[in-house]
């Protein structure tokens, strides 16, 4: 596997009360398992998901060939985060960042 998109809940569900606030939108657990099983991993799309800066860097340490990276309405990361990306993915060919809560420099 190459490529992978993970979604979150739809966004129409904390609206009505079906999403519980420990449903389980950490993407960390997420790239545990694709650092041990695909370390080939190009590409991941997020959407909905919860980022940490701490989940950005670990992406960005761990998939020597990443390429492509795309969050989507995901929150929990800062500027630090994305530091680590721009800093550690040097084959990545395209960033897309789409309205996500994005703190500032360290989580402030």
């Amino acid at each position: 596997m190459q490529r992978l998109v993970q979604r979150g809940a739809n966004e129409q569900a904390p609206r009505v009360n079906l999403v519980p606030d420990d449903w389980g939108a950490d993407v960390q657990p997420w790239l545990n398992v694709f650092a041990a099983a695909y370390l080939f991993l190009k590409e991941l799309r997020l959407k909905r998901m919860a980022v940490s800066d701490e989940s950005l860097e670990f992406l960005a340490l761990n998939f020597d060939d990443f390429k492509a990276f795309s969050m989507l309405s995901c929150e929990g990361f800062s500027t630090l985060g994305l530091e680590a990306i721009a800093t550690h993915c040097k084959n990545l060919k395209e960033l897309e960042i789409q309205e996500n809560g994005i703190d500032g420099l360290g989580g402030d």
